[in-house]
């Protein structure tokens, strides 16, 4: 019973009916949240930094959920750490949100760059987003709009198209 609770933590899309594309990216269709207003949140980062869903309104957000224990999250962090550096830093917020918290976390933080805002113990938030896949990203828009939550590794080119059209529907 553990292990299949584990399969369901795990891999979500294989029973609840995320769609699949022809790249591997699993992107979840009109799920609970997508299109909708995102609940709010209040995260700070590991250099102090409060971000919170009200400070950030009228800018783009991009949320980079990941665990220290997914491979997957380690192999896509090269490629989507190129991305900020395409958006302007006032228009475009991108904040990783690390499962974890503690020494092995902080041992994992040292040995690894991040262009994002980083901030640890995301538990809560995770639960506030229904997000139980890892990587998931989503992007809010400038209203505040949950606009794509992507379920699975994801490569710069994806995101930096997914942050694209949010940018283009919100203007």
């Amino acid at each position: 019973m553990k292990y299949f609770l584990l399969f369901l933590f795990v891999f979500p899309a294989a029973v609840t009916g995320a769609q699949e594309t022809e790249d591997s990216v699993i992107i979840w269709q009109k799920n609970h949240y997508q299109d909708t207003l995102a609940p709010y949140f209040s995260l700070v980062d590991v250099n102090g930094n409060v971000w919170n869903s009200d400070s950030l309104r009228g800018k783009t957000v991009v949320l980079n959920f990941w665990s220290i224990y997914c491979p997957a999250c380690f192999t896509e962090l090269p490629s989507i750490n190129k991305v900020p550096a395409q958006f302007d830093a006032d228009s475009v917020i991108f904040i990783s949100v690390l499962f974890e918290k503690g020494p092995k976390v902080d041992s994992v933080i040292a040995k690894n760059h991040f262009s994002y805002h980083l901030c640890v113990d995301g538990r809560q938030i995770m639960g506030d987003f229904y997000n139980n896949c890892f990587p998931t990203h989503i992007i809010i828009d400038r209203n505040g709009m949950i606009r794509y939550n992507i379920c699975g590794m994801i490569d710069e080119q994806v995101l930096e198209d997914a942050l694209r059209k949010t940018t283009a529907v919100t203007k």
